[in-house]
C-alpha cells in the first residue's frame, strides 16, 4: 500500500510470492515488487544486496512465536500431532529446527541491519500493535515512501488484524496455495490468521517453561542489540 500509494488489498495470495516458491528471481529485478520469506539471511540472493534491495525483518516475541507455529502446524491435517510442551522442548527450542531457529535465525538478521542500515529495517510486531501510525512512517521514510502520511490512517486500519484476516478471506485467491497444499499432501489450508494477539504465551506456558525458556534466551541474546517487548 506505502509502494502504490493506494490503501487497497492486493488479490494475489501471499503465498504466491514466497521467494523460496519463486521458480526464478525475476521478481527482484523490480523494487516495486514485494517477495515475502522465511529463508535465513545467509541464503538470501546476494544480488539483491549488492544492487540496493532493501530487506523488511519482522521479529516478534519468540514466545509468541511458539505458540503461533505450533497452532499454525496443529491447523496442518497430515503432520503429526502433540502437546504444546513437547513442540516446544523437541522442536522449537532445538538446533536443527527448520531455519536454524528463532535465535540463530534473527541474530544474523539484527547484526546485519546494523551495518546496513539503509537496506535492512527493523520492525518489531509488538511495536506495530502498539504504535501503528509511527512505524509505519518509519517503514514510509525507509521505503522513500514520500506523501504518504494522509494515507497512514486508512492504511493502519486495513491492516488491522482483523481486517486484514476478514480480507484474507474475502479477497485472496486461492489456486496458488491449493497448489501447495496439494504438494504438501495436507487435507485443508492451515491457518493463517488465528488471534494476532501481544501475550498469548500466557495462556499456553507453565512456570517451568517459561523460566526455562527466559534463560536460553539470555544466554543466547545476551550480546544482540534488540529488546523484545517480553508483554
Amino acid at each position: 500500500m506505502l509502494l502504490t500509494k493506494k490503501a487497497e488489498y492486493a488479490t494475489k495470495s501471499r503465498e504466491a510470492v514466497y521467494l523460496e516458491g519463486l521458480p526464478d528471481l525475476g521478481p527482484l529485478q523490480s523494487y516495486n515488487h514485494i517477495v515475502s520469506t522465511h529463508l535465513p539471511f545467509q541464503w538470501l540472493p546476494k544480488q539483491h544486496l549488492e544492487t540496493g534491495g532493501k530487506i523488511i525483518h519482522v521479529i516478534r516475541n519468540p514466545k509468541d512465536v511458539a505458540v503461533s507455529l505450533y497452532k499454525f502446524t496443529d491447523s496442518c491435517e497430515g503432520i503429526p500431532e502433540n502437546t504444546f510442551e513437547e513442540f516446544f522442548f523437541e522442536y522449537f527450542l532445538k538446533k536443527k529446527v527448520m531455519f536454524g531457529g528463532w535465535f540463530n535465525y534473527n541474530k544474523a538478521f539484527i547484526r546485519e541491519s546494523e551495518v546496513r542500515k539503509d537496506q535492512i529495517i527493523m520492525l518489531q510486531y509488538e511495536k506495530l500493535q502498539r504504535n501503528t501510525i509511527g512505524e509505519l512512517k518509519r517503514l514510509a521514510k525507509f521505503l522513500d515512501g514520500k506523501d504518504a502520511d494522509p494515507l497512514l490512517p486508512e492504511i493502519a486500519e486495513k491492516c488491522g488484524f482483523d481486517n486484514l484476516k476478514a480480507a484474507d478471506e474475502r479477497v485472496r485467491n486461492d489456486s496458488t496455495m491449493a497448489e501447495i497444499i496439494k504438494s504438501m499432501n495436507l487435507k485443508k489450508i492451515p491457518t493463517l490468521y488465528r488471534k494476532g494477539k501481544v501475550g498469548d504465551w500466557k495462556n499456553y506456558f507453565t512456570v517451568a517453561m517459561n523460566e526455562t525458556f527466559d534463560n536460553i534466551y539470555a544466554d543466547n541474546m545476551k550480546n544482540v542489540a534488540v529488546d523484545i517487548d517480553f508483554v
